[in-house]
């Protein structure tokens, strides 16, 4: 996916890596009047930590400059190669995302594509100085995924809100979109027994895998042994919710 997301930002970005620098914009104050670009001592590097420069604080992207200058000097390939690079990194990340909240593969596909393509961010690509842009993003993202994951997603009762979703959609007879959250609650939580009730319900209603229907109910039971306080059901036409 990365690979196609990389080859898509090319297609589109790939002509501005013949570009030079916007000498008369703020290219001139963060590359060329930049006292820190071609010499990252620990020096210079609380310099930009610790200071302001020409009114704003953006210590990342001063670093991320320097680093540039270590490979390419001031050759703006390099520089610009950076940005179609973070650029694609962001759209893998909105990939991530995307499936971390459920969206379906195929469609987080399709919306990382217009992610990258947009045209909003044509500025934030093309012209160097507005590499802090792709680099908020880049930590806006992977604060995102990280709060998913840690805070929505490992929460207990994310996954009872998913299985009860499903209970409700069994109980409108939308079996397939019933079975994409309680899919998605076994994934959350694989422990919770209600999960596989809800499958077997969704199985003999349905006729689709009913050779596991006897391993799930197994499964049940197995989990409410194992529980001292078994579980609020919530079987089909008699929910009481948990």
């Amino acid at each position: 996916m990365s690979l196609c997301l990389l080859a898509v930002n090319f297609v589109v970005y790939g002509p501005s890596l013949a570009f030079g620098f916007l000498v008369d914009s703020d290219d001139q104050a963060y590359i060329f009047r930049n006292p820190y670009l071609q010499d990252l001592t620990r020096q210079n590097l609380w310099a930009i930590l610790s200071n302001l420069h020409y009114d704003t604080y953006n210590p990342l992207t001063l670093i991320s400059y320097s680093l540039d200058y270590s490979f390419w000097k001031f050759d703006p390939y390099g520089y610009h190669l950076t940005q179609l690079l973070l650029h694609t990194l962001n759209a893998c990340l909105a990939f991530v995302l995307l499936l971390n909240i459920s969206i379906p593969p195929v469609a987080a596909v399709g919306i990382a594509m217009v992610y990258v393509v947009h045209p909003i961010h044509v500025e934030s690509v093309v012209w160097v100085s507005e590499r802090k842009n792709l680099l908020s993003t880049f930590f806006i993202f992977s604060a995102l995924i990280f709060y998913v994951r840690n805070a929505v997603l490992a929460n207990p009762e994310y996954a009872k809100a998913l299985n009860n979703l499903g209970a409700i959609l069994i109980d409108r007879k939308e079996y397939a979109s019933a079975k994409d959250f309680i899919g998605r609650a076994q994934q959350a939580d694989p422990s919770l027994s209600s999960v596989y009730k809800n499958l077997a319900v969704i199985a003999d209603r349905t006729g689709k895998d009913v050779a596991k229907i006897s391993a799930w109910k197994k499964k049940f039971d197995e989990l409410e042994v194992s529980k001292a306080v078994p579980e609020k059901d919530c079987r089909l036409g008699a929910f009481r919710f948990q």
